[in-house]
């Protein structure tokens, strides 16, 4: 016997409206919450887009003495501090050069950076990139309890008084050749600072201190350097408490 054919769906008329059947609907579905967690992506992501310029952007309008809160993540940015104000760092902020120039500059007295962490300064030894760079002519500066990692210079004082260098930990590049490193925290005509209980380790120099008087360099742990504490040409300095350990010479006095 011949199967009889099986009948034909007639298709819809033309202008019909067409029912999905539950598997099209759940397709459906599914790439809606799709399009929905994409657009949610964006935007809790895109704020650490713009985080650099964000902060610069407070920065910029801030009013004197003000305390600027950094918020936690990644923001790449080469600040430049020309007011007196407060940074604090919330747990997990973090301050980054991309490899390139200064991390932080600053130019105006009065200025306190507190729990951060500043990373990946440039690496020009000529044009002395830094985590942190005082400028000449700063007189009172803070500072105090920051991560300055994978830095040429770790703090470079440029001619600054009544800087207070406290409580930081600071590493230099591991990859670069003792010679191509800067120092911890780098001292130059520098007055009445203190400098006291940081941890330094991977730079050139852990402190290098040339002509300046009157600074006071105090419980430091240094290791892990060519010269714990590198001095020449100062006067009227006070070093003692500091600790070096694994240094090809704990102290050079000149």
């Amino acid at each position: 016997m011949c199967k009889a054919p099986s009948p034909r769906v007639p298709a819809p008329a033309e202008g019909a409206s067409f029912r999905a059947g539950p598997r099209h609907a759940s397709n459906r579905r599914g790439r809606r919450l799709q399009v929905v967690m994409l657009v949610v992506t964006a935007i809790v992501m895109s704020p650490s887009a713009y985080a650099g310029d964000d902060l610069q952007r407070r920065i910029a309008t801030a009013a004197p003495h003000a305390v600027l809160s950094v918020a936690p993540g990644v923001h790449h940015v080469h600040l430049l501090l020309d007011r007196p104000v407060t940074l604090n760092g919330q747990p997990g902020a973090i301050l980054d050069g991309d490899g390139q120039g200064d991390v932080v500059r600053i130019r105006s007295s009065g200025v306190t950076l507190r729990g951060l962490i500043i990373r990946n300064s440039g690496r020009d030894l000529t044009a002395m990139n830094a985590g942190v760079y005082v400028e000449q002519g700063v007189d009172g500066a803070v500072i105090e309890n920051n991560r300055i990692q994978d830095i040429l210079f770790g703090v470079y004082l440029d001619g600054a008084q009544h800087v207070q260098v406290i409580g930081n930990v600071i590493t230099g590049i591991a990859e670069l050749r003792v010679p191509d490193r800067g120092d911890g925290i780098h001292l130059w005509n520098d007055a009445w600072c203190v400098i006291r209980g940081n941890d330094v380790s991977g730079v050139r120099d852990g402190i290098y201190d040339y002509v300046s008087h009157d600074n006071l360099i105090a419980d430091n742990r240094i290791h892990d350097v060519r010269y714990g504490v590198h001095q020449m040409y100062t006067k009227n300095e006070t070093l003692h408490g500091n600790i070096s350990s694994n240094n090809v010479a704990g102290m050079a006095l000149m």
